[in-house]
């Protein structure tokens, strides 16, 4: 074989494999069983809190060693629809199906509250900066503020039609963000859950929401695959981010937002199967993750970024529509299984030089790679 040759060879190998220089340091996989809709890190050790679409129980598993650590039992339903960590780490709140939320300590297991005022299931929960409070949605179109102390109700309001998606405390503390199947975004003081303003804009339901490190900004996800960026201090339009694009189809749903600390870069988990990244700053597509077959169903990062997680599987099913999608791509040694993958964080934020947006188009790659399209 001659010397190009050999090199050709060599090169083609190291892109098919995955070099971190290519792509994401994909660390380990764990069968954490079917369905896995949503995720949380614990923020104190490293391990992480996942909810499945057909199971009852919280699992907490390991980042380091991906071994289960320990399973939370109480929903009396099929289907954990939301995890959250509180700030300190001594609390871990699940909801579902039931219409219930539980709040359990985390040092042994031991649940403290049942959380009962929700009507419909109950799809997103978030504890306040300071974790005295914690606050719910669900499809009742109810927003409940919780205290976490004594399990009282502060408020509780009608905030959406259609249910409520998603909500986010602010880093702040000061300020709570909603969303609904009612194609708005609702801010609310944090402390009583009085209306401050609503921002609308996207033409399909938002799915998730994110604020940017410093507060400033809030980014949705919709079901059409974008992301819409609003100023949180008057609830002005900045820009959309591009759209979650395979297989010829370029409108996937998108089912979680992070932002890296430096509020430089942020992730977007897609049902198309991809974690993609992009530049704060100017709106423009990094890179693509091929993380898992079916779709991303949650992405949650370790305080520290050392670890991002991501969950998902061959048949994923998006908790708030109750609808499976069918994948899109497949690799023969893709196994199912392996629900939740753990990455090197700070890998996925390379390369810092931005090709242009992504165009869908068809082709194989495996998880970990980088795929600029």
């Amino acid at each position: 074989m001659s010397r190009p040759s050999e090199f050709l060879c060599i090169l083609v190998a190291i892109l098919v494999a995955g070099a971190s220089v290519f792509g994401a340091d994909l660390l380990r996989e764990i069968s954490a069983g079917a369905d896995p809709v949503c995720v949380a890190f614990d923020p104190i050790k490293p391990e992480f809190a996942i909810g499945r679409l057909s199971g009852k129980f919280v699992e907490i598993w390991n980042a380091e060693t991906g071994k289960e650590a320990r399973t939370l039992r109480s929903h009396a339903t099929n289907g954990v629809l939301a995890v959250a960590y509180s700030p300190d780490g001594r609390l871990l709140a699940s909801a579902g199906r039931d219409n219930l939320i539980h709040v359990w300590y985390t040092g042994n297991g031991r649940e403290i509250l049942t959380l009962k005022g929700h009507t419909k299931e109950v799809s997103t929960v978030d504890f306040s900066r300071d974790g005295s409070h914690l606050a719910s949605g669900g499809a009742d179109n109810r927003l409940i503020l919780w205290d976490v102390r004594t399990g009282a109700v502060i408020r509780k309001l009608e905030a959406h039609t259609g249910g409520i998606t998603a909500l986010r405390f602010s880093p702040d503390g000061k300020i709570l963000a909603t969303a609904g199947k009612d194609l708005a975004v609702r801010l609310w003081e944090a402390d009583a859950c009085n209306w401050l303003r609503t921002m609308k804009g996207p033409v399909l339901p938002i799915t998730c929401l994110a604020f940017t490190p410093d507060g400033r900004r809030i980014a949705c996800g919709d079901e059409d695959g974008r992301v819409h960026i609003y100023e949180v201090e008057n609830g002005k339009f900045v820009r959309n981010m591009g759209q979650h694009s395979w297989g010829g189809r370029s409108n996937w749903p998108i089912s979680s937002i992070l932002f890296f600390s430096d509020g430089k870069q942020m992730i977007t988990g897609g049902m198309d199967g991809t974690a993609k990244v992009w530049d704060v700053a100017s709106g423009k597509f990094v890179h693509t993750i091929r993380a898992h077959v079916g779709g991303v169903t949650g992405m949650a990062l370790s305080p520290d970024e050392k670890f991002l997680v991501t969950i998902g599987g061959s048949e994923p099913v998006r908790a708030a529509e109750g609808y499976k999608i069918s994948a899109t791509w497949s690799r023969p040694d893709e196994d199912p299984k392996k629900t939740a993958k753990v990455w090197a964080a700070q890998s996925v934020r390379a390369p810092l030089s931005y090709p242009a947006e992504p165009k869908p188009v068809a082709a194989e790659s495996k998880p970990g790679n980088v795929v600029k399209r």
